[in-house]
């Protein structure tokens, strides 16, 4: 998993120096190393950024979840109070209780855990940024012959910039679809914006699932800690049409034949990587599946799985040849 992250990442710093280099006035005259790491910067930047706004989100919600303002928990009080629980609903008695089944013990791993895997990410990306400049040189000694070592080269660096152009532009529609969420829930009043507005940024990654999930999560906290009808209401027509105009417009118009793959690879591909990585497996399916399909194409031997992955079956980007023999 951190393996694929790292690739992932890889592609989208080389994706956001790409962008650097075309800004206007100053993009030409920026040196490709400098503009790879000031990509790196700000996308660890935005790591960090968007950590800090999910801590204080959380905390928000911890101080909101109060009996005093919350419908729900409040009827949750008065039921307790008549079942003669109230004793049990206590901090220290919720304390007491996580701390005796090892939710602390747990809470504490799974912190280890992901800081462990968000270190093997940084270390793997910064080693492929390092060997980078040595590929070309890899590719002509792998070559017979001057003229198989630039069709080998073109083919690889098509495969390149489509995966960086899908990976751009993918996290350019999910930051859009998280700062409407996270703006939808601020306006309405709905504690942890910054925090709904980060999960819907992931979650758009996972097609038809992240989608439902980015307007159930945030709506049904809304739900919990509000009751107001008409503000729910509100608030899932706009996540609502948010997540529809972002799949069914704006991911297809921009992605064209990108994102051609066959709705059941889809699901299976979440089904397979889900049971192997868990909630990773998720977030990595698709682009996993779609830069596959993409290396697949490509190659005359591999054609056919790119075309049965795919969902019309046209793949318009001509296959590798193939290593030819020396006369």
């Amino acid at each position: 998993m951190p393996v694929a992250l790292s690739i992932l990442a890889w592609f989208l710093i080389n994706a956001l120096a790409e962008a650097l280099t075309r800004v206007p006035l100053i993009g030409a005259a920026l040196p490709r190393a400098l503009a790879r790491v000031i990509a790196v910067a700000l996308l660890f930047s935005a790591l960090a950024v968007s950590a800090h706004l999910v801590a204080t989100s959380l905390s928000e919600l911890a101080g909101d979840m109060t009996l005093y303002g919350n419908p729900f928990f409040l009827d949750l009080w008065y039921w307790a109070s008549g079942m003669g629980l109230q004793d049990e609903l206590t901090s220290e008695a919720l304390m007491k209780r996580f701390l005796g089944v090892g939710g602390l013990e747990a809470v504490l791993s799974y912190m280890q855990s992901s800081l462990s895997i968000v270190t093997l990410v940084l270390i793997f990306t910064m080693f492929l940024l390092v060997d980078e400049p040595f590929f070309p040189a890899k590719l002509h000694a792998l070559a017979r012959t001057p003229e198989q070592a630039e069709e080998l080269k073109e083919t690889l660096t098509d495969i390149a910039v489509e995966t960086r152009v899908y990976l751009w532009l993918m996290t350019v529609i999910s930051v859009g679809v998280g700062v409407i969420t996270g703006l939808a829930c601020w306006w309405l009043g709905v504690p942890g914006a910054a925090l709904w507005g980060f999960l819907a940024f992931a979650l758009n990654y996972i097609p038809t699932i992240g989608s439902l999930a980015g307007v159930a999560l945030p709506v049904g906290f809304a739900a919990l800690s509000h009751g107001n009808a008409s503000d729910l209401m509100l608030l899932a027509a706009v996540l609502g049409v948010t997540q529809f105009i972002a799949g069914q417009w704006a991911v297809p118009s921009l992605m064209g034949n990108r994102l051609n793959l066959s709705s059941f690879v889809i699901m299976l591909s979440l089904t397979v990587w889900g049971a192997i990585w868990g909630p990773a497996g998720l977030f990595l399916a698709v682009p996993i599946m779609v830069i596959a399909t993409m290396v697949f194409a490509k190659f005359r031997v591999t054609r056919p799985i790119a075309i049965l992955l795919s969902r019309t079956g046209e793949l318009p980007n001509a296959p590798y040849r193939g290593l030819r023999r020396d006369a």
